[in-house]
């Protein structure tokens, strides 16, 4: 899939791209998510590898410019094993947000598109069938937040419900780094925290999504808590993953 260079736009890849994006993207990454900066020497180490040096991933990170200014990002996987993505990071900033391009007024849905067409391409590319949707974290607002914090990310969350993300049965937590990459964040891994977060998917069009399905949605979360993250399964945050999967399915199994 060639990226596009289209009405000012470009988009780079920067997993073993030019160094000049690199550091733009981790600018940027900085800039839109400073929570999270203490992944920064990771990242950097990331783009240093290829887009499949994990076995079970395709990854790619996208800078976006528009007139060679920095401007959003996009941050997803492919998974082999199970046939969906993951979604890593996605912001634009506020003045670009309403960006038009094509028949799109919005650049974050150009984006979303652009990078699930990447998805079926590198699926078809590895042989698999048409993937089943793409899967994401977002922060839950809980009463511990400020009124403003609160009413953001659910502003977040409604405005992905808007474009078809569903909400899946599973009680998640967020695990702070990725196992056995200590040595590459900015802080020591013991002040860091699991954040409680909500998964959902946004189905692709042919992937075959149902939300009836208990083993589709265990895979989901498997994506990211044992595959990215590369947490054990007797890790708590995985058992507790498991039991509301059951509890949900079994409950539903009841009705």
């Amino acid at each position: 899939m060639v990226l596009p260079h289209v009405s000012g736009l470009t988009v780079h890849e920067t997993i073993g791209g030019d160094p000049i994006f690199q550091q733009r993207l981790l600018d940027l990454y900085a800039e839109f998510f400073p929570e999270y900066s203490y992944y920064l020497p990771y990242m950097a180490y990331r783009m240093s590898l290829d887009i499949d040096s994990d076995s079970g991933f395709i990854e790619r990170w996208w800078l976006v410019e528009v007139d060679e200014q920095p401007v959003a990002l996009r941050l997803f996987k492919y998974s082999l094993r199970r046939n969906c993505a993951l979604v890593l990071g996605t912001a634009v900033r506020p003045e670009f947000r309403r960006f038009s391009i094509d028949s799109y007024d919005r650049l974050s849905n150009y984006l979303i598109d652009l990078s699930t067409e990447q998805i079926k391409a590198d699926a078809r590319a590895a042989g698999r069938r048409s993937p089943i949707g793409v899967v994401s974290e977002f922060q839950l607002p809980d009463d511990s937040m400020s009124a403003e914090e609160y009413a953001y990310h659910q502003h977040i969350i409604n405005r992905y419900k808007e474009i078809g993300c569903i909400q899946l049965p599973v009680d998640y937590y967020e695990p702070p780094h990725i196992v056995n990459r200590e040595s590459y964040l900015a802080v020591s891994p013991s002040e860091l925290h699991y954040n409680h977060m909500m998964l959902s998917i946004l189905p692709i069009q042919g992937g075959g999504f149902d939300l009836r399905n208990r083993e589709t949605t265990t895979d989901f979360a498997l994506a990211f808590l044992t595959d990215h993250y590369k947490l054990t399964e007797n890790h708590w945050v995985v058992r507790n993953a498991f039991e509301s999967i059951e509890r949900y399915y079994g409950n539903a199994a009841d009705d």
